[in-house]
């Protein structure tokens, strides 16, 4: 019997060569992908350089439309698509608090706000979005992130999980701004029917989310200024002592407003404001003063506190001139100095009062540092009562 051998013929070079270089190149590819889906730590040689958006030269147009903050739209556009949410949150959240560019400041809410939608868009959940939005810019990043799950949802079926989901034990204030930002995208996605708004509303499953629903519900409305695109009560005072309790509060807020868009007549909705309830009084003064600037914003702060001193009593004077202030440092177009302006031009006897407040909103607008440089820039007893030492 012969033995029958088993002969090994050995590969040619060349094919050797071939499988060699396919084992290297499905390697390349491996670490290749790795690369893509792994975050990386943020670090200034990467493509996400918000810092260098400020050398981006300002033109004579509104911040909001200029090349400068469209770049840093596309660098958070970058940053959460390549970096991940929370080291985009992260790099934000120094940004701001270094104060390095003071027109991106007066724009940080809408920034912030734009942040929300742009990551609900990539998918995040909402427990995930509450522990990482920005918390910088007056929670603008959590009312972007109400208002882009009704802009991409259109419906209320998991609004509840969403904004409030079970395994979210962070602060609830960030709860009550999701459902605000909710409010907000009820009227720009469904619609200007204030009744039909507020009905979405209470499908809200807490007394707060509900209220604060509206809230964003009756400042959207508002921001219309065009009364033929709102459908809007003829006594706006009725209609809001009609609504559930969770409505009520910023219902009388808005009155003044709401009356001016029906009217456009100042003096008609200052009179509203003086038959709220006491305890939303000065909820609806401020909103007042909001209207004398967005009807008179070319005007200089003296022009514009007129209709503030014309107030009988003090505390509304006050609050009208508080809510010029506010609109003013919230205006990336105007010049934060201004906000000073306004309440130089009081009665002497308001003046110190006017500054404490202005005070506080500039740190809680446009930061701590903004607010020392502005208010050192006065002479005492008006210097103390804007630092409020």
């Amino acid at each position: 019997m012969k033995l029958i051998h088993n002969r090994y013929k050995k590969p040619s070079k060349k094919l050797l060569t071939v499988i060699i270089l396919l084992i290297l190149l499905n390697l390349f590819l491996g670490i290749y992908y790795l690369t893509l889906k792994t975050p990386k730590p943020y670090n200034s040689s990467q493509s996400f350089l918000i810092h260098q958006c400020q050398k981006v030269p300002l033109r004579n147009e509104p911040f909001l439309n200029s090349d400068r903050y469209t770049c840093y739209l596309n660098a958070l556009d970058t940053s959460l698509k390549q970096q991940g949410l929370i080291e985009t949150s992260k790099v934000i959240n120094n940004y701001l608090s270094s104060g390095e560019d003071v027109q991106f400041q007066g724009a940080c809410h809408d920034f912030a706000h734009t942040f929300g939608e742009t990551a609900v868009s990539l998918g995040y959940r909402g427990s995930d979005l509450l522990n990482y939005c920005i918390n910088s810019c007056v929670v603008g990043c959590f009312h972007g992130v109400g208002h882009g799950y009704i802009s991409r949802k259109y419906s209320f079926d998991e609004i509840n999980k969403f904004c409030n989901p079970a395994d979210y034990k962070g602060d609830p204030l960030k709860i009550a701004a999701c459902f605000h930002g909710v409010g907000h995208g009820i009227v720009d996605v469904l619609g200007s029917d204030i009744n039909q708004n507020l009905k979405n509303c209470s499908q809200i499953n807490t007394e707060v989310g509900k209220s604060e629903c509206s809230h964003g519900v009756f400042m959207t409305t508002s921001s219309y200024m065009i009364p033929a695109k709102i459908s809007l009560p003829s006594d706006i005072l009725a209609f809001c002592s009609n609504q559930d309790k969770p409505f009520q509060g910023y219902c009388y807020e808005f009155a003044g407003f709401l009356t001016y868009i029906k009217s456009e007549n100042l003096a008609k909705a200052g009179e509203v404001c003086t038959k709220v309830p006491d305890k939303n009084r000065n909820g609806c003064f401020v909103k007042f003063g909001e209207i004398v600037y967005i009807s008179n914003k070319t005007k200089p702060p003296a022009y514009l506190v007129t209709p503030c001193k014309d107030i009988t009593e003090d505390r509304d004077k006050l609050s009208c001139a508080d809510g010029i202030s506010a609109s003013i440092l919230a205006d990336g177009n105007k010049s934060p100095e201004e906000s000073l302006l306004i309440c130089s031009s009081l009665s002497s006897n308001i003046v110190s009062d006017c500054y404490i407040k202005l005070g506080d909103k500039i740190a809680e607008l446009r930061g701590k540092t903004l607010r020392d440089n502005l208010c050192s820039s006065l002479s005492n007893p008006y210097k103390e009562a804007c630092l409020g030492t």
